[in-house]
């Protein structure tokens, strides 16, 4: 069975290549498995939103930037009894249930692809997500970060980055020295955070 490692390290090798899916495959089982360990006891769906909802510091800003996700509701997008979905609702239920049982994501909730390093763009409309090709990157931050994951290794070569292309207001990581860095993190987080627009949809 592949480790949180390898999946973080996967999902970095399918975005290089631009399958997107598959990028985001891995990066849901990265986080599914790190929330496994956060909350033992829980089920997945659970534990897989709630995880989401604990960093959503991390995914802001490298993956979401100018949303706050703790307040943004999508009443354009309901999930069945959830006519008000937070996001970390819809990654579960349109990314992560589709990839985990082998469907296509649903259309109008594709990953758009973007330029360089820090293009990010979207569209959220009735029935529509479209979320920026950074989201796997998003997701694979927080698992690295998380605390649980001190002890999971990578090759030295796999890097993650926030900031913008320009290099003025740029940060790279060394994914091999930031397992389990959340603490370090969070002035990084900050700095890079400081536009967050609550979306009520």
């Amino acid at each position: 069975m592949a480790t949180i490692g390898e999946h973080v390290g996967a999902t970095i090798d399918c975005f290089s290549r631009s399958e997107l899916d598959f990028a985001m495959l891995h990066a849901c089982v990265a986080v599914d498995g790190t929330a496994k360990k956060v909350y033992p006891s829980v089920g997945s769906r659970k534990r897989f939103v709630q995880f989401l909802r604990d960093y959503y510091w991390v995914i802001e800003p490298t993956a979401m930037p100018g949303f706050d996700l703790e307040l943004s509701r999508f009443g354009n997008i309901p999930l069945g009894k959830v006519l008000r979905p937070d996001w970390a609702e819809i990654v579960y239920e349109v990314h992560r249930c589709a990839h985990a049982h082998g469907d296509q994501v649903r259309p109008g909730f594709e990953l758009v692809p973007g330029v360089g390093l820090s293009v990010k763009s979207g569209k959220i409309g009735q029935g529509v997500f479209e979320m920026p090709n950074h989201v796997p990157f998003g997701l694979i931050f927080a698992a690295v970060l998380s605390s649980v994951n001190a002890d999971e290794k990578i090759a030295d070569n796999y890097f993650l980055t926030i900031g913008h292309l320009d290099f003025s207001n740029f940060t790279q990581l060394p994914i091999s020295d930031w397992w389990g860095g959340e603490d370090d993190f969070r002035p990084i987080a900050r700095r890079h955070n400081k536009v967050r627009v609550n979306f009520q949809m």
